[in-house]
């Protein structure tokens, strides 16, 4: 894991399962502490790298029309690129105070903010009451029904079916 913190790679690298390396990490303080070490060996190495790419740079070869542009001996051309993004990435790890987007959010208090919320729910209730209690009460109305059906002809009983009356066509 010291070249790389990938689980999978370095548990098959050793013969083992990724859950049985998890296991073992998780029983053994010993291999817990030399798997720590190693995904912080591997960060260091993976921080350097982009320190260099973004400081130092990287050499590219320049492309032109989809192949690469060649000089009068005939030797690919390449050019030093620089990331800014690895750069801004580098400076917000280790000046955060200067160059990571802070956000301050301040919150009054949980309870001040339960408490109007209960306010509001119980205007809203009272409302309601109100409300209920202004309108005239509703008149129940007594219907019955008869079904009819496309005959024109009414259905006084539903459960019994005529089937030379009811057959479609």
């Amino acid at each position: 894991m010291p070249n790389s913190p990938n689980v999978s790679a370095a548990a098959r690298s050793i013969g083992m399962s990724r859950q049985g390396v998890y296991d073992a990490r998780d029983r053994d303080p010993e291999f817990s502490a030399a798997w720590k070490d190693a995904v912080e060996t591997s960060v260091d190495a993976a921080e350097a790298e982009l320190r260099r790419r973004a400081v130092e740079g990287s050499e590219e070869l320049i492309i032109s029309m989809g192949k690469a542009v060649r000089d009068k001996r005939g030797k690919p051309m390449k050019k030093r690129v620089y990331s800014d993004n690895l750069l801004v990435a580098y400076l917000k790890a280790h000046r955060p105070e200067e160059y990571r987007e802070n956000i301050n959010v301040t919150v009054t208090s949980k309870f001040e903010l339960s408490a109007k919320i209960d306010a509001a729910i119980k205007r809203l209730d009272q409302a309601a009451v109100e409300q209920r209690q202004s309108l005239p009460a509703p008149k129940v109305i007594d219907v019955e029904a008869v079904l009819v059906p496309a005959s024109g002809e009414p259905d006084l009983n539903p459960l019994y079916r005529n089937p030379r009356r009811d057959r479609p066509g």
